[in-house]
């Protein structure tokens, strides 16, 4: 199973690509529960390059761009994270990413941002 790091390094990588402002917001916090700094969760945000000391970390955020950049996985990045996240984790990572990618899709869709202050757009109903 993925640390719950990983897994926030996984949804913020994905809320960050769809622009999921909602995600986003909701997810931040989450990451900084489990740890993640503000500095990661920020470089998550702006899609930016991240060193994650942790090598299971690194293949959750690298296997997740690239599934989101094309939808495959390289052999050499696939073994890498078969052998970092075990089978078991990188089913579940995939997973993930996809359920995630289906949310985004959905708040988008129906215009649910992130909470405004009292007196602003509300999303569709």
């Amino acid at each position: 199973s993925l640390a719950p790091r990983a897994r926030e390094i996984a949804t913020l990588a994905v809320a960050a690509h769809s622009g999921s402002e909602y995600e986003l917001y909701a997810h931040e916090r989450l990451a900084r529960q489990a740890g993640l700094t503000a500095a990661e969760c920020a470089a998550l945000r702006g899609q930016q390059d991240l060193a994650l000391a942790d090598p299971a970390e690194q293949a959750v955020l690298r296997v997740t761009r690239a599934l989101l950049d094309g939808g495959d996985l390289p052999d050499d990045l696939y073994r890498a994270a078969e052998r970092a996240l075990g089978r078991a984790g990188l089913v579940e990572l995939v997973t993930l990413a996809g359920y995630y990618l289906t949310l985004a899709m959905l708040m988008r869709t129906f215009l649910v941002g992130a909470p405004e202050p009292p007196g602003q757009a509300a999303p569709r109903s």
